[in-house]
């Protein structure tokens, strides 16, 4: 289970649902996927203040914790109805069973952490390992360029790997590097820009419309999914008013 340690609520307290949105029932929720990894603190947060986004325009959401690579065949079976923040080239392994929401809920830099300042890419690394995290698309895609790798259960494991030398090199992202202030000061490039999109289910495009417009009224008030609370300058105070 998830530990119950963020509760995220708007800066000013619980927000009703928008008019023209009926608050649904638990069992009418939509249920998005959501990797099983208690360390995962930045995934939590962004998950959570989705649910809280959607919800607040009357799209329930649940989430339910799953191993990552049972996700994806979760989506494909219809056994869930989402995802909460897969890249773009992600639709080309669900395409035939699911749509991209078209509103980013994740704009982030992935980077390359290195021991030398030199290194400023994967191909340069040569033989020497470079410390991924299974089950994330960007890593796999710029992975393939390295020669040796080793992959990491959880984000404390891979920055534990680099930290006791294993690896030449990290990836990670710029939310997760936050986590661990002892990386701070290592040599680091931008490799990757991470866009994310909410994933849905076939059977829910129809919802598509109601989420992006959720999704553009949270990150025009200033707010940043992958902040907890969303972030300092989160200045949301009502939801949106939906188009009838």
């Amino acid at each position: 289970m998830f530990r119950p340690v963020l509760a995220l609520v708007f800066a000013v307290g619980v927000v009703l649902a928008a008019p023209g949105f009926a608050r649904a029932d638990a069992k009418d929720c939509l249920v998005f996927g959501r990797q099983f990894d208690e360390e995962d603190v930045t995934g939590l947060i962004l998950s959570e203040n989705i649910m809280l986004a959607l919800n607040a325009v009357g799209v329930c959401v649940t989430a339910r914790p799953l191993p990552g690579k049972r996700i994806t065949q979760a989506l494909l079976q219809g056994e869930i109805d989402g995802e909460f923040a897969r890249i773009l080239s992600y639709i080309d392994h669900v395409g035939d069973a699911a749509v991209l929401v078209e509103e980013p809920v994740v704009r982030a830099a992935g980077y390359i952490v290195t021991h030398d300042p030199e290194i400023t890419a994967v191909m340069e690394l040569g033989t020497r390992p470079l410390g991924t995290l299974r089950g994330f698309l960007w890593q796999e895609e710029a992975v393939r360029t390295a020669s040796r790798f080793v992959a990491a259960n959880s984000y404390e494991q891979l920055a534990e790997m680099f930290l006791n030398g294993r690896v030449e090199a990290i990836l990670i992202d710029q939310y997760n590097l936050e986590r661990f202030p002892e990386l701070g000061t290592r040599p680091r490039t931008v490799v990757a820009q991470i866009d994310a999109y909410i994933v849905l289910h076939k059977s829910k495009a129809a919802l598509s419309e109601s989420i992006a417009q959720a999704v553009r009224f949270y990150t025009a008030a200033g707010c940043v999914f992958e902040r907890y609370h969303g972030g300092p300058a989160c200045g949301l105070r009502n939801p949106p008013i939906p188009n009838n």
